[in-house]
């Protein structure tokens, strides 16, 4: 961590300071300095909280920061990242409070789901049951999001498509593949996890399958497995086969 020069006033920038190596985060930087989060206060320092932001400048070898400042309203777009990251934090925050306990036991199952499946291996994409992805599930573009808006029926009513799918006498089975962005979420991450497709096992055609997901905006249905057979994946009966409903 580079040490950092702090004003003991700051009203008086290029006066005293205090230079510490601990006691902050990095949140993001550019070539002339860095936008950071203030974690420990020196005692000597009166202007700052923990939770602080400070925008500090690089000596010049890199090697040292010197706090100037705290940010301003034209920082947001030159440290765009950590102020997205900060958006984020908060985000997740304000999910955590108004959480469910219902809700933290249906994410915390399927996130449980993923791992395992994706300990197991790592050649394919998780696939979990239908009612496991759906059954707790608010976030509308966590499944065709660029349909969303665009002619794709709320989540709700495509969840209810697809069950009614999933009863039909000719059919198996439907699993939901995971998006493998869901790798990109935190541990303690309350967003839904990504979706990529949806397999049906059945023993009707694709021509037939097509019909039946006629206007959820699909880009089709294509045989198989387009993203690889996960080994959690049952096996089709005898007499069935793998579609999968795309979208792109």
């Amino acid at each position: 961590m580079r040490p950092l020069a702090i004003p003991l006033d700051s009203a008086r920038i290029g006066g005293a300071s205090i230079t510490v190596k601990a006691g902050y985060e990095l949140l993001d930087e550019d070539e002339k300095g860095a936008l950071l989060r203030i974690a420990e206060v020196p005692q000597a320092v009166g202007w700052l909280a923990p939770g602080d932001l400070l925008v500090a400048a690089f000596d010049r070898q890199r090697k040292s920061l010197k706090a100037i400042r705290k940010p301003e309203e034209k920082d947001r777009l030159r440290f765009h990242r950590g102020h997205g990251r900060l958006y984020d934090e908060e985000r997740q925050r304000a999910m955590r409070l108004a959480a469910s306990d219902e809700f933290l036991r249906q994410h915390g199952q399927l996130m449980a789901l993923i791992r395992a499946q994706h300990a197991q291996s790592d050649k394919a994409p998780p696939v979990v049951p239908l009612d496991a992805y759906f059954d707790g599930n608010s976030e509308e573009e966590s499944i065709a999001p660029n349909q969303w808006g665009y002619g794709r029926p709320p989540l709700a009513q495509l969840w209810e498509r697809l069950r009614t799918i999933a009863q039909r006498p000719d059919v198996q089975v439907l699993l939901v593949g995971i998006h493998d962005e869901w790798q990109e979420l935190a541990e303690d991450s309350l967003d839904w996890p990504p979706a990529e497709n949806v397999h049906i096992y059945t023993r009707a055609s694709a021509q037939d399958a097509e019909q039946w997901i006629e206007g959820l905006e699909a880009d089709g249905v294509v045989q198989g497995w387009p993203c690889g057979r996960h080994p959690a994946a049952p096996e089709p009966l005898p007499g069935y086969a793998v579609l999968t409903v795309c979208w792109d």
